[in-house]
């Protein structure tokens, strides 16, 4: 409904589902005993309405406690308690019910606001997402819930549904839904049958926090109910939201992870990921602590954590929610109990720190800040209470403000306040860096993005008090172009450099603590090749720069030159062109110079430099070699060694024989294009361990011609996978017989 005036309309035993309220007027209307499911206001005005009943929208909540309140003010001017309440077991029945009623506006109260913050950042996260994007935020209940699954242009097909508990979609939410699976609003209620119980979806993580940015995905969690395991249609549920996630890449760019998991195995603290990703011990109850400080509430019931005190520990925790069973049943029926947190025990940091390192392989900046609060906790074990409980305290407490109520901002709040203190500058301007790049705002700079916009106009209501908010580092009285490849690349050294001081603070830090280590033989097997594989130099490895990577922002083009790069010795040097710069006043960076081309490109490739498409030009280049030879080159590397399955590959193949995954064997690339014979093959392969090697043979080819892959094993004394992806380069006009094998 939207711009509908319900001034002083009533409403008895009115029931809703699914419905939006767009600049309505409550105005003294009055909805005794109203049952308000997946109702959602925007922009409603409420002076004097009265609304009694069940329902999750604030701004509802908030109209029924200001009613509340003139209750009780009412109450309060009332004649004196009748003598039977004042004598004997009177004053103990009064303490009791007030007791009751005391703590029942508390879980109204802490649950209101709560609700009240996920609603902000619910709508900040659409912003975030733009439109495209949005729409499957939106529609992501209602995709776990549809008994349709449909991938790429297919027909939708019957696939099991789920039920989330209360969830009821608006209007605008079955419009998108009825567009995605090609189904009428009728047909998708009617696909229903016999689903899986899906007690709430969260997501986790930057979602609607000042972190969220265009490359953000998201992380959902989907909490399954009771008999989950049994239902005979749960692999098929999943393969449904497998599909649901590639239709959000396909169609809005979106990268969408789901996690299926219970109720208790969030509350023990296994979330659903591979055995790769360590999540145990020490490593989940970090990301306990995170699911509390990041939870966005998409649809279902929400975190019983939400209603309880701030710092309560096991016992109180218990006694809390047995209470809200009695005294706020509607809030308790809406509510997961997942458990209270636990702290982490001295001997895990150091464990911890090596899974957070190996994190940080591929996301640095987040993991710089999660480091960070690593090192916080350590430094005081038991003292400092966890940022979830100092979030939620501001949110209770109604302390407004980007540095207090954004749970990422709060965490780059508190850890620079650590550094600080610890009197770490480095430290300290690494983490403004990291914010820098991970939100696009510099904490220097209070609120303005390096693209122009402003937080204010979102956080207006929760602008920043008078008093004390962030302490961001100290503005630099000069600001170097922090935007050159010369900078990226000191930035990636830092970053190294931070990380291994802090790693070894940790280390000696758990060992003060009494530390076991918390790490399992398997998990340090695993993690040792992996930071050896990104950090360890090999004779022929194709080494990544530490931890940045340039973007597709960064370049405009690559030019490509053979010239002289050391005393008598001629090599092959790249040389960039800054993007977004004026043409005028472009200065081409030299990137890197290597007397191997195909080593050059793979180093290329491997730093995400070269992405397809990107304009090359070549300024002089050995004959026979042109500048089609080095785009196509350049492409069958590219082809050949995705980024992501080349270096990340899963952590457990390092408990196995290192073998080569994919290799590329470039032929005669240098040869006179009419030479017939094999006379020189550059090889660039893979292992299992996550490495990429470079080796190049001008002798004994006979064992090439006959098979690449008996030279593959041979040359490297490595096994071969058996799903290998060999490819075979030859330049186009050439007339080895490699090329003309390629030919035909």
């Amino acid at each position: 409904l939207r711009a509908v005036s319900l001034v002083r309309a009533v409403f008895h035993d009115l029931s809703v589902r699914g419905v939006v309220f767009s600049d309505c007027l409550f105005e003294m209307a009055v909805f005794p005993q109203a049952q308000l499911a997946g109702v959602r206001t925007e922009g409603c005005y409420f002076a004097g309405a009265r609304f009694s009943g069940a329902t999750d929208e604030p701004d509802i909540l908030g109209a029924m406690a200001k009613d509340d309140a003139v209750a009780l003010a009412d109450a309060a001017a009332a004649r004196p308690l009748p003598p039977a309440l004042t004598a004997g077991g009177g004053p103990r029945l009064v303490t009791a019910c007030l007791d009751a009623a005391l703590f029942s506006r508390d879980v109204a109260r802490r649950r209101r606001a709560m609700l009240a913050g996920n609603k902000r950042r619910a709508a900040w996260a659409r912003r975030r997402l733009g439109e495209a994007g949005a729409a499957f935020l939106d529609m992501l209940p209602g995709l776990i819930e549809a008994g349709f699954s449909r991938d790429a242009a297919d027909e939708p097909s019957p696939a099991p549904a789920g039920r989330v508990a209360g969830f009821y979609p608006d209007l605008p939410t079955m419009r998108l839904l009825e567009r995605h699976f090609r189904r009428p609003m009728a047909a998708l209620a009617d696909a229903a049958q016999d689903p899986l119980p899906v007690e709430a979806v969260y997501t986790i993580g930057s979602v609607g926090t000042v972190a969220q940015g265009a490359e953000s995905d998201l992380d959902v969690w989907v909490c399954l109910g009771p008999g989950w395991e049994r239902h005979p249609g749960k692999e098929a549920f999943a393969a449904k939201l497998e599909a649901a996630s590639r239709a959000a890449m396909r169609e809005a760019g979106l990268e969408i992870h789901f996690f299926c998991m219970s109720v208790q195995d969030v509350r023990d603290n296994v979330f659903g990921y591979s055995a790769d990703e360590g999540y145990g011990s020490a490593q989940g109850r970090l990301l306990k602590e995170e699911f509390y400080r990041t939870a966005l509430v998409v649809g279902g019931k929400k975190p019983a954590w939400w209603c309880v005190a701030p710092g309560i520990a096991q016992e109180g925790y218990a006694k809390a929610l047995a209470a809200m069973a009695r005294v706020a049943p509607e809030a308790a029926a809406d509510s997961l109990d997942f458990g209270c947190l636990q702290p982490i025990a001295g001997d895990e940091y150091f464990g911890a720190s090596l899974w957070m390192i190996v994190k940080s392989l591929t996301s640095p900046f987040k993991s710089i800040i999660k480091f960070g609060l690593l090192e916080k906790y350590a430094a005081h074990p038991g003292e400092p209470p966890p940022l979830c409980d100092t979030l939620k305290a501001h949110i209770f407490a109604n302390q407004g403000g980007l540095w207090r109520c954004d749970p990422y901002a709060l965490l780059f709040r508190e850890v620079t306040r650590h550094y600080q203190e610890s009197g770490r500058a480095g430290a300290v301007e690494l983490l403004r860096q990291a914010f820098l790049q991970k939100t696009g705002f510099d904490p220097c700079e209070e609120y303005a993005s390096r693209s122009g916009e402003t937080l204010l106009d979102h956080y207006f209501p929760y602008a920043p008090p008078a008093g004390r908010g962030c302490p961001p580092p100290p503005k630099r009285e000069s600001q170097p172009d922090e935007d050159g490849f010369a900078q990226v690349q000191a930035l990636g050294e830092s970053i190294a450099s931070y990380f291994l001081r802090a790693y070894e603070r940790l280390k000696d830090r758990s060992k003060e603590l009494a530390s076991g280590g918390g790490l399992t033989e398997r998990d340090q097997t695993m993690l040792s090749r992996r930071i050896s594989a990104s950090f360890g130099r090999k004779v022929g490895k194709i080494m990544r720069m530490p931890f940045v990577r340039p973007g597709r922002e960064l370049f405009a083009s690559l030019e490509f030159a053979y010239e002289e790069i050391a005393p008598r010795e001629k090599g092959f040097v790249v040389r960039a062109e800054p993007a977004g710069a004026d043409r005028k006043t472009r200065r081409r960076e030299t990137v890197r110079q290597d007397a191997s081309l195909p080593r050059l490109c793979a180093w290329l490739v491997a730093n995400e430099i070269y992405h397809p498409g990107m304009h090359l030009m070549a300024a002089t280049l050995p004959a026979p070699l042109t500048l089609p030879d080095v785009a196509a080159a350049l492409e069958a590397v590219h082809q050949t060694f995705p980024v992501k399955d080349t270096f990340a590959p899963p952590l457990s193949l390092g408990l196995s024989r290192e073998r080569i995954t994919a290799a590329l064997c470039l032929v005669n690339l240098l040869a006179p294009r009419e030479e017939r014979r094999t006379t020189s093959v550059d090889a660039l392969y893979a292992t299992s361990w996550g490495e990429l090697y470079h080796l190049e043979r001008t002798k004994d080819l006979d064992v090439f011609d006959g098979s690449p892959s008996l030279f593959l094993n041979e040359t490297t004394g490595l096994g071969l996978d058996h799903d290998l992806r060999l490819t075979l380069h030859a330049p186009a006009k050439s007339q080895c017989p490699t090329a003309r094998e390629m030919r035909h």
